[in-house]
């Protein structure tokens, strides 16, 4: 349970108990992935009453002493070195992934996959893919899942099919990157200012630089991606905005989803992975 971040805020707990706790220990994961783990602090359950008293003595194992401050249902208590609240949407989440893996093997496999994917889901949540509104976080958690990775080229941007789901390690380290990507920019991004196509090329104009991008058409007419210069201008944003350097490949191809329209990858020319990004394109703006 480590986070490889040197940060100034400390990590919170989620605190439960699962079956017959063995050494008189509660079972715990972090929540805070942007966050230290304390080192030597006393932790306090978060709420009105909190009181710094209790020691982690090892990773995913709590003081069995806390159990009394477990509550609900659910028998789950959120711990910290400081009192700082969980939002219900948060907590909702937690409640719901903590009571899965409760009906799985308990053994440290399951606990790192839990861990993992909640981790996920607050560097989402952070980066804006996570409707905080939804009921079911769940549910919310499987749709962003599946929405940033058809953005960042984790799956087929345009199979016929559901693509293979990838696992949660492989978009905590994608969203990790575009997070920080994003944080520690020096140099807010411009959107282009014009965009112009030709049978090799497309050429656009950011902050008074001319840039190039290698496309590929794939027989779709010029006259129809012309339609969608607005879309294009703010995917080159998003592009620039995550990955601090401008796309050099653009591929195109019909959508085979409903509503119709077309699908952007863009990428680098050595067609690194870690540089691809996908968008559906409309007449309107390129949607997730």
């Amino acid at each position: 349970m480590v986070c490889f971040f040197s940060l100034s805020a400390q990590q919170r707990l989620a605190v439960f108990s699962a079956g017959n706790d063995s050494a008189q220990q509660l079972l715990c994961i972090s929540i805070d992935f942007f966050s230290n783990i304390p080192a030597a602090q006393l932790y306090g359950p978060i709420g009105d009453h909190f009181a710094a008293k209790y020691v982690a003595p090892a990773h995913f194992r709590f003081d069995g002493k806390a159990k009394g401050d477990l509550s609900g249902p659910s028998r789950i208590g959120y711990f910290g070195v400081n009192n700082e609240p969980i939002p219900a949407y948060y907590s909702h989440f937690l409640e719901g992934a903590i009571a899965v893996y409760k009906t799985k093997q308990p053994d440290d496999d399951t606990l790192y996959a839990l861990q993992d994917e909640v981790w996920t889901y607050n560097v989402m949540d952070e980066l804006g893919f996570i409707d905080r509104a939804a009921a079911d976080q769940l549910e919310e958690f499987k749709k962003a899942s599946a929405q940033f990775s058809f953005r960042y080229g984790l799956v087929n941007a345009n199979a016929e099919t559901d693509s293979t789901a990838q696992t949660h390690q492989t978009i905590l380290s994608k969203a990790s990157q575009v997070y920080f990507n994003r944080k520690y920019t020096s140099k807010q991004t411009e959107k282009p200012d014009s965009i112009q196509f030709t049978d090799s090329s497309i050429i656009y104009q950011q902050a008074g630089n001319r840039r190039t991008i290698t496309p590929h058409y794939h027989d779709i007419p010029i006259p129809e991606l012309e339609k969608m210069t607005t879309a294009l201008k703010e995917a080159i944003y998003f592009y620039i905005q995550d990955y601090r350097m401008p796309p050099e490949r653009a591929d195109f191809s019909k959508s085979l989803e409903d509503p119709a329209g077309y699908v952007l990858t863009f990428s680098a020319l050595n067609e690194r992975a870690r540089y691809t990004m996908n968008f559906k394109l409309s007449d309107r703006q390129p949607g997730q």
